[in-house]
């Protein structure tokens, strides 16, 4: 039990880290690469992609996936044509979670971590976390829309 506790804590201290990080980004280019790079050096997870539907419209399958997901999705594979948000790396991914960003109610993207470690993301895994990190790029984001 005190072991769960410890692990929410250093949870809570990398979101709250993640979340002051954002403050020093001031315009929407700088933001998605602020995201990125502290989902990085925070949470140390090395591949991450934003995608802005403004900026760069999805598939259709890919907003429709987007749009039915109310909570973030983990998964062992890549969805539709999401794969290929990540360059190279894309056949070494193992785990993905997904994080539909939103704002005024309308899903304006996507933000995705992933992993080589099939463990990292499941499903069936808790996602409150990965909510706020949603939550808190939406919000961010939205400034900027």
């Amino acid at each position: 039990l005190l072991d769960f506790a410890k692990e929410n804590d250093e949870l809570q201290n990398k979101l709250h880290l993640f979340t002051v990080a954002l403050f020093n980004a001031h315009d929407l280019l700088s933001l998605q690469n602020t995201s990125v790079k502290n989902l990085r050096a925070i949470f140390s997870v090395p591949h991450a992609a934003v995608h802005l539907w403004k900026e760069e419209p999805p598939s259709v399958e890919v907003l429709a996936f987007a749009d039915q997901h109310a909570q973030p999705v983990c998964l062992h594979q890549a969805v539709f044509d999401t794969a290929k948000w990540f360059g190279e790396t894309a056949e070494y991914l193992r785990s993905f979670a997904y994080m539909p960003l939103r704002a005024n109610n309308q899903t304006i993207g996507m933000l995705i971590i992933a992993s080589v470690d099939a463990k990292r993301f499941y499903p069936g895994m808790g996602t409150i976390f990965l909510q706020r990190i949603a939550d808190i790029v939406s919000a961010a984001l939205s400034q900027h829309l």
